[in-house]
């Protein structure tokens, strides 16, 4: 049987206030919408202050995002060395504020103390949603998203030639749609192409255990952050 199209649900608010994560001494996190059209300057204090590490870098989608957004427990338990940039957007758009003059990238590349640079996609340019459950499953072309991975990682090494990179496959949703492990394989076959470091750490653990979604299917709850990126993140702070 085909898998169905994920409904569109609104997720729950942050637990965080906006001011509380403006001071996450983590990262740049999300705290307002961002666009094309949102302007670069308020995401560039975390990167800037030299009080703020960025030796390793978290960049990506949502599952990178919420990882402090819905979980501010888990804070206190993150090595001291990482920084997340990342953000509930598709990739283009992560991509534009990557790569945008004076953007992300080029501030790193100033600090010039970023040593690991992670890559981790987020869901919504994989899995194909719908805003009514009975409608056809919607098209979704994997090989456009892993092109547009293939274009970051060109840029990073253009910024920080001697950083290394890992690049991250997708935790599984709830349904075990197909989309996600045909991306993460393709994901490998690019890392390889690319010479740089596919991880599958986080897919492998979110096919052992039930129960670590939210509501809309796709996102980890609490459990799931505990199971799944928590330990790849421990692990990816440990420069060799």
């Amino acid at each position: 049987m085909a898998a169905q199209a994920l409904p569109k649900k609104r997720l729950p608010e942050s637990t965080l206030s906006q001011s509380a994560l403006r001071q996450s001494p983590f990262c740049y996190l999300q705290y307002q919408r961002r666009s094309h059209e949102t302007p670069i300057k308020p995401d560039l204090p975390w990167f800037v202050n030299p009080y703020k590490s960025v030796e390793v870098v978290l960049v990506g989608g949502s599952h990178l995002s919420r990882l402090l957004w819905f979980c501010p427990g888990i804070a206190s338990q993150l090595p001291q060395n990482i920084m997340l940039a990342a953000m509930d957007d598709p990739i283009a758009k992560l991509q534009y504020r990557l790569e945008l003059p004076n953007g992300i990238l080029f501030e790193l590349q100033q600090r010039n103390e970023t040593r690991k640079i992670v890559f981790m996609a987020g869901s919504r340019d994989i899995l194909p949603t719908t805003d009514d459950a009975s409608s056809p499953e919607p098209a979704v072309n994997l090989d456009s998203v892993v092109g547009r991975v293939g274009q970051i990682l060109e840029s990073i090494r253009l910024y920080l030639p001697a950083v290394q990179i890992e690049v991250w496959g997708l935790p599984r949703d709830a349904q075990n749609h197909p989309n996600i492990a045909v991306f993460n394989q393709k994901l490998a076959h690019l890392c390889v192409r690319h010479k740089v470091q596919y991880r599958g750490d986080v897919f492998e653990a979110s096919c052992q255990t039930p129960d670590l979604w939210l509501e809309d299917g796709y996102h980890l709850n609490v459990r799931g952050y505990q199971t799944c990126i928590l330990p790849a993140v421990v692990a990816a702070a440990r420069i060799v």
